[in-house]
């Protein structure tokens, strides 16, 4: 069986897909799985059987390519009888500047033979609306490939220079606009009345200081991300954080945080079950639907009033150790290895 997967794995953002490649290479060593956005548009791409896409804009991105050629050369591979399979990961591209971005993902999802969904929110809505595609839910997997470290609570506040008067609620990733930066803020006098610090290392990331204008923004960043902590006991690192300091993040925590305001999956969802968490997040997309089967606190993005009574539920869930819960369920459920044997079936079923 030959597959192609439509991203450049060292370029890519996002280990989701390399993870996968590598547990199907593991699985079954006959597979020909290949990746590179160059080979979509070569001769070659017409040799593979199934087309595995993550991020349509991927395929027009740093081309010069349009939309209308992308359409045409789905056309085409799908006469040739090569299957189209697309993982719905959002239903439109986080941070898009032009129209092409947004267009490149409703040809893909029009064109697919198969639909990938990581919860029952992404799927129904889909069925509805691309009846001719079949819909089947494949989990978001946890990176049980790396992260193996494990650290006590201890050495991890001795590591981020943390006092251990608070407690602390982690929340990874980037944040992608002025409402998640707003929601997190909001929550000022709550914090410093429960004592508690959010740890939000990417708050902020200013541009590398290399002339005197980003080198002065470097330095008001800092000087904002000191008063961020004392102000709203919110701890910007400014920074995108390590991979080997991901565990550690974990240990000095003690429940996640998944501060989204509009959202459909979430990898922080899965890692922080991994971490050994109770997660917290909005009761948006398949997020929501996820947290609630499994037990853990929402809040109302429409009713921000709510979101102080869920930390309290994720403090008290938290000291009774559901978070090992997350993580047995995680583990038995969420495995890479788990979820690469479905997709493998899927792809046979192809």
């Amino acid at each position: 069986m030959k597959i192609y997967v439509a991203l450049d794995e060292e370029k890519c953002f996002n280990p989701y897909a390399s993870i996968l490649i590598k547990r199907l290479r593991e699985i079954d060593s006959t597979l020909e799985i290949r990746s590179g956005i160059s080979i979509f548009w070569d001769e070659e791409i017409f040799t593979y059987g199934i087309i595995h896409i993550h991020w349509p804009d991927l395929l027009l991105k740093n081309t010069s390519r349009t939309p209308d050629e992308l359409r045409e050369r789905l056309c085409e591979l799908k006469k040739k009888g090569v299957k189209i399979v697309a993982t719905c990961h959002n239903f439109v591209p986080h941070f898009a500047k032009f129209s092409w971005q947004t267009e490149a993902y409703s040809i893909i999802y029009k064109a697919c033979d198969l639909t990938l969904h990581m919860g029952n929110v992404s799927l129904e809505k889909f069925r509805g609306e691309y009846p001719n595609c079949r819909h089947e839910i494949l989990q978001h997997h946890i990176y049980d490939d790396r992260y193996t470290e494990h650290y006590s609570k201890l050495d991890a506040l001795k590591k981020f220079k943390l006092s251990s008067s608070y407690r602390y609620i982690l929340c990874l990733g980037a944040f992608r606009d002025k409402k998640e930066r707003t929601l997190i803020l909001g929550l000022r006098d709550f914090l410093k009345a429960n004592s508690f610090k959010i740890l939000a290392p990417s708050f902020s990331i200013p541009a590398r200081p290399l002339g005197i204008r980003s080198t002065l923004k470097f330095i008001k960043n800092r000087i904002e991300a000191f008063f961020l902590n004392h102000k709203y006991n919110v701890i910007n690192f400014s920074r995108i954080v390590d991979d080997q300091e991901i565990p550690l993040l974990g240990a000095a925590a003690d429940f996640v945080l998944i501060q989204r305001t509009d959202i459909l999956n979430s990898g922080n969802l899965p890692l922080g079950f991994y971490l050994k968490k109770v997660v917290v997040g909005p009761n948006t997309g398949n997020v929501g639907d996820f947290l609630k089967q499994t037990g853990n606190p929402v809040f109302d993005t429409a009713n921000l009033s709510t979101l102080p009574l869920s930390l309290k539920a994720g403090m008290k869930l938290a000291q009774s150790n559901y978070g090992d819960n997350n993580y047995l369920f995680a583990i038995k459920n969420l495995g890479s290895k788990e979820i690469a044997l479905q997709l493998l079936k899927l792809y046979k079923e192809l």
